[in-house]
């Protein structure tokens, strides 16, 4: 079973976490929430990390849509809100959030 993961804020920490779990194929991103940034600005943070490096997925393209990272065919959808309220609304499994990270 796939689990799905919204991840809420896009900072060092969270990046890490979409970079660690893209390639187990039991896990499958599906939004990003955080009012910071749009999906071109939070591609190129995904691409070209100033601690970790530039991604070494493989053969996995990073590209960004007006309101999502694409990650090999696959869509990460972007959100902005302060108070993520509706968050059950898209079937998200688990979250992972600034405090805490799913251990997989």
């Amino acid at each position: 079973m796939t689990l799905r993961i919204g991840i809420n804020g896009f900072g060092r920490i969270e990046r890490l976490v979409l970079r660690t779990g893209r390639p187990n194929p039991d896990l499958d991103f599906v939004r990003i929430n955080d009012p910071g940034g749009g999906a071109a600005t939070f591609t190129h943070l995904l691409q070209f990390d100033p601690v970790y490096g530039q991604w070494s997925g493989g053969s996995d393209d990073i590209t960004s849509t007006e309101d999502a990272i694409v990650v090999a065919d696959a869509q990460v959808k972007l959100y902005a809100w302060h108070d993520n309220e509706d968050g059950d609304a898209c079937r998200v499994s688990e979250l992972a959030a600034k405090a805490g990270i799913v251990d997989a």
